[in-house]
């Protein structure tokens, strides 16, 4: 799979906060690295993280410049999948600080539930679900926190009761190969 080339952004909001190329060009490597491991399980992090860092210092600009370099650095990746794909989710995560938004709108949203409320929340890869997961096992133990960053008392609430995840059953997996 080949990627339109485009410049190398990735924010969601395109008039604020660093695009990827900034990112990468102001990101000390050991950083993108984690990074690169955290949200995308890379297994060759850390050359992959060189090879970012190297096309800054090239000048390349484009989303299939760095494509084409991360795909050629790495010796392994999922079957079916382009190499880059998951090194691009990963900076795009950070780029637009996915995790801590996801962990905002929990804390919100969670305080916003009524008495025996519930609350579901889809996540589409490993790295949200444990975000979700641990945010929840957190509230089950009663645990207080803060809605908001700058709070000064944190949020309190009764008891929780955690069910699922919930998968698609076989009959939707039948009809919907996607679920």
């Amino acid at each position: 799979m080949l990627f339109r080339s485009g410049p190398f952004d990735m924010r969601m909001d395109s008039e604020n906060g660093m695009t990827a190329l900034e990112y990468i060009r102001n990101t000390d490597e050991s950083e993108i690295k984690d990074i690169l491991s955290a949200y995308a399980q890379e297994r060759e992090a850390g050359k992959v993280a060189r090879v970012l860092k190297k096309c800054v210092e090239e000048g390349k600009t484009s989303t299939s410049e760095f494509a084409n370099a991360v795909r050629s650095a790495k010796k392994y990746g999922k079957q079916g999948i382009d190499p880059s794909t998951q090194v691009f989710m990963a900076i795009r995560m950070a780029v637009n600080d996915e995790l801590g938004q996801l962990d905002k709108m929990l804390r919100k949203g969670f305080a916003k539930l009524s008495v025996n409320g519930i609350m579901g929340v889809i996540t589409f890869h490993s790295t949200e679900d444990r975000v979700v997961k641990n945010f929840f096992k957190h509230r089950k133990n009663n645990g207080p926190y803060y809605v908001n960053d700058n709070d000064k008392v944190p949020y309190s609430f009764s008891p929780v009761t955690i069910c699922g995840p919930f998968s698609a059953s076989e009959d939707e997996v039948r009809s919907n190969s996607r679920a």
